[in-house]
């Protein structure tokens, strides 16, 4: 699972900077934006990058086949929606690895608390 050490480029994202490029220079908007994205992602664990470049591509293929603006941004959501709240989405992925943490702790809680008896003195064999 992904730190926020490893999605430190997005701290410094400036939404006004992007409305302005897209609003103004449409075409220098979208070769920023791939190449802000592919950096992003390049960015990531391994593990991401696939699935991340895959969400990409829907994303693009949705934008193209919407009619309106505002149909783009209601496919754009449903996706981002799915990919959050849907069966293997990342609320899921983070409760995984929260339970899982858990029960790490738990575990290694239960035998760092586990005294192992003292040989007595008198009995040399179990020296």
């Amino acid at each position: 699972m992904p730190t926020s050490e490893d999605c430190q480029s997005t701290i410094n994202f400036d939404i006004d900077y992007w409305i302005t490029l897209a609003e103004t220079q449409p075409d220098q908007f979208k070769t920023q934006q791939s190449t802000a994205l592919a950096s992003m992602i390049q960015s990531v664990p391994a593990e991401l990058q696939t699935r991340l470049n895959g969400l990409k591509w829907r994303v693009e293929m949705e934008i193209r086949q919407a009619k309106t603006p505002q149909e783009s941004r209601a496919r754009i959501h449903r996706i981002l929606t799915d990919a959050l709240y849907g069966p293997d989405g990342l609320l899921e992925s983070i409760m995984q690895n929260r339970e899982q943490t858990q029960n790490n702790d738990a575990n290694r809680s239960d035998s760092s608390n586990k005294v192992s008896p003292m040989p007595s003195p008198n009995n040399k064999q179990s020296l």
